[in-house]
């Protein structure tokens, strides 16, 4: 079943039903991110190789995002579709789409969420913000190829060359910090660099935000563009009245200027209503993708050792507890999008995860 949920535009879900379905994933493609110029060739039959395996309703979200709709038209989307499900699939109204028994309000199905590359960038998002301890909730979501941190990866130097063999190689991710973002600033959005709800980034934005200023030119690379961008981000760190010291040359004083760091943030708040959702996350053994996956595994274990109940009966259990529910896939070779045996890996594992409770 297709459904148009915006009039007047070309976004749409499309609902994947199975019989006595009693959970319901939202699966998030993986957009117009580009592997060295080639696609990645997303699995067609994700949806319905999901739904059967997980016996769970799978609603297709079709997000926008490209040079026209840029961030955060896509975050837009996906919470419209998720509200639309939670009003659809959660109520209780006779004309909803009710999974549960109509005589048992307690009967609220499971909910998930899962997708590759800046889908599962998204599918993080939506985990860790609407992740509530009671209603319907995002309870587990599963993310392939994802960027947490879009700050990191304009900061750090590509990891191929234009034109090098692509083996091996990360996603083609400089092309997107110019062409799917409006600002600068938008990559210091949490709701676009998930890693950022549980650390600062250790850096202001830059006085220079619109990417309109770094228009793409003959004669000008992305190479070029990014060497710019990572010069305003070094220099983001100092007020304005600490940069003239420094390019004043007094070294005296400049030694005594203070260090920008990252710092830890509770996420989330103890009282919030909130409650870490069980994580699969993969990624490639090496690279950015690697690195930005095994810290937001880390900071969300650390999330659950300090507001989860069991913290207080046993350490090194809840350790385990932590370990067990946020898990890092790592696969050798080259960046690659799900497979069919990777989707029935991760559609049994949210099967698992609805079975029992937290």
């Amino acid at each position: 079943m297709k459904l148009k949920l915006y009039p007047d535009t070309d976004q749409r879900i499309r609902i994947h039903h199975v019989k006595e379905s009693r959970s319901v994933l939202l699966y998030l493609p993986q957009g117009p991110l580009k592997y060295q110029g080639l696609s990645l060739h997303q699995l067609r039959d994700v949806p319905e190789i999901a739904a059967t395996n997980a016996q769970s309703t799978v609603v297709e979200v079709h997000y926008r995002l490209d040079a026209k709709h840029r961030y955060p038209t896509a975050v837009h989307d996906v919470l419209f579709a998720y509200d639309w499900v939670v009003k659809e699939f959660y109520s209780n109204d006779d004309d909803s789409i009710w999974l549960g028994q109509k005589d048992d309000k307690k009967a609220i199905p499971k909910l998930g969420v899962f997708g590759e590359s800046f889908g599962a960038s998204l599918a993080a998002m939506l985990a860790l913000t609407e992740c509530r301890q009671t209603g319907p909730a995002v309870t587990a979501a599963a993310c392939h190829n994802a960027v947490y941190d879009w700050v990191s990866i304009a900061q750090t130097d590509s990891e191929h060359g234009q034109g090098d063999d692509i083996e091996n190689k990360d996603l083609d991710l400089d092309s997107a910090l110019f062409n799917l973002f409006r600002s600068i600033s938008d990559w210091f959005d949490p709701f676009c660099s998930p890693t950022l709800f549980f650390r600062t980034v250790g850096i202001n934005v830059p006085e220079i935000r619109s990417l309109k200023y770094f228009a793409k030119s003959n004669k000008v690379t992305f190479a070029d563009r990014k060497k710019h961008i990572q010069h305003l981000l070094c220099t983001a760190p100092l007020r304005h009245d600490i940069r003239s010291v420094i390019e004043s040359g007094n070294e005296e004083m400049s030694h005594a200027l203070p260090i920008a760091r990252k710092s830890s943030r509770k996420w989330p708040n103890i009282g919030s209503g909130l409650s870490m959702p069980d994580l699969l996350i993969s990624s490639p053994k090496t690279g950015h993708l690697h690195e930005q996956a095994d810290e937001i595994i880390r900071l969300v274990r650390q999330s659950m050792l300090r507001i989860d109940d069991h913290k207080a009966a046993d350490l090194t259990l809840a350790m385990l507890k932590a370990r067990e529910r946020a898990s890092h896939m790592i696969y050798d070779g080259k960046v690659k999008s799900w497979d069919e045996k990777d989707v029935v890996y991760m559609a049994r594992w949210f099967k698992e995860v609805f079975s029992h409770d937290k």
